[in-house]
């Protein structure tokens, strides 16, 4: 019989990205009955923005001083929580909360939320390098100290407790980090869940939308998103891209947008009918510099898009077959990037074909399998 579990949370982004998995993945295990008790979350607002059941507990714990050690392990002795996963990005604040919950007799479960290279490289065009001296000099500190630290780190954490990955590449990726096969051995992957869609799918509501959702930030290299449409778009007059997010970069993307005049761009901002979006849309967009498992490609396969994207770390080629449910560009150079996108834009045919595939590939991602992976690990 599985014992009580509880998720510990710790998630500072714009748009609450593990926050939004954390809740999938607690009302799956609710819904399944599954005893899920407890959340922790380190929020700075002191908020949950997403419908957590009523019946788990949500423990907000504002630092982990000395008050918050007696203030969890009487929430852990309240709860009889025995099992913890760990969604931290931190590795050293990861390690800590592993071991505190340790300490209080639970088994640990820490999940990266990340391909492992995001916390051993820097990732930037070369022109980010010249023009953003800042930038140049956090890759060096990333590689003389911040690298050797979280090798470590990842080192302590799989010998200690394991690690799950949340795809399969990342969890190579790993394997080839830690190049020790009793270490590969201790870590594993399992997919985030998603919701389930509640509508039916109508190819009619589709329309000439091109969509990117997600955080706009440096790393998800939306200037270049930018770039790319300004290039092609007025070869395609009945198209239109669709930007859903916010982020630290979306002030300038505007700025950007209304210097060259670009035509046919919305910036619809952070929404709660995200699903309503992808339905009606045709191709979905992400060019990341790296991934974990990204969320928004798959609700788009699941909603029949066509995906299209660029070669990177983590798990986004768990999701893109090239030339099956959708693109995969070598590089991010703008004409390589026009040059593939134009294949779906002028080709209603190959257009179609891919978001059929698209939804055909989401089924290895079905929560059931996800819940059989977790059951599998919580039990053992």
């Amino acid at each position: 019989m599985m014992e009580n579990v509880a998720i510990f949370l710790h998630d500072y982004s714009v748009l609450g990205g593990v926050q939004k998995v954390t809740c999938n993945l607690v009302n799956l295990f609710f819904l399944n009955k599954l005893p899920i008790k407890t959340v922790f979350s380190l929020r700075k607002e002191g908020t949950m923005e997403y419908a957590y059941p009523s019946e788990v507990n949500l423990e907000v714990i504002g630092n982990l001083g000395k008050d918050a050690y007696s203030k969890v392990a009487l929430i852990v002795e309240r709860d009889k929580l025995r099992n913890v996963i760990i969604q931290i990005e931190n590795l050293k604040f990861s390690y800590k909360v592993a071991k505190m919950f340790s300490s209080l007799g639970c088994r640990i479960f820490p999940v990266l939320h990340n391909t492992p290279y995001y916390w051993i490289k820097t990732y930037a065009d070369w022109y980010e390098y010249v023009y953003n001296p800042k930038l140049f000099l956090r890759a060096i500190k990333k590689v003389i100290y911040w690298r050797p630290l979280h090798i470590r780190l990842f080192k302590k954490l799989v010998s200690s407790y394991g690690i799950i990955c949340v795809s399969k590449q990342a969890q190579i990726e790993l394997s080839q980090i830690l190049c020790d096969s009793n270490s590969a051995a201790r870590v594993c992957y399992i997919y985030n869940p998603m919701l389930e869609l509640q509508t039916s799918l109508n190819n009619e509501l589709k329309h000439n939308y091109l969509v990117y959702v997600g955080r706009l930030s440096r790393e998800k290299r939306p200037i270049k998103m930018l770039k790319m449409w300004h290039h092609i778009c007025t070869r395609y007059p009945s198209w239109n891209f669709l930007i859903v997010g916010d982020g630290s970069y979306c002030y300038k993307m505007k700025k950007y947008v209304q210097r060259k005049n670009i035509e046919r761009i919305h910036f619809l901002g952070q929404r709660d009918d995200v699903y309503e979006i992808l339905l009606q849309s045709k191709i979905s967009i992400l060019l990341s510099y790296y991934e974990g498992l990204p969320t928004a490609l798959l609700e788009s396969a699941l909603c029949k898009n066509a995906l299209f994207t660029v070669k990177n770390a983590g798990g986004t080629s768990d999701i893109v077959t090239d030339g099956y449910n959708g693109l995969i560009v070598e590089n991010a150079r703008v004409k390589s990037l026009c040059s593939k996108l134009e294949i779906l834009l002028s080709n209603s045919a190959i257009c179609e074909r891919m978001q059929e595939n698209s939804y055909k590939s989401v089924e290895q991602f079905s929560n059931k399998n996800i819940l059989n992976k977790w059951i599998s690990v919580l039990e053992r």
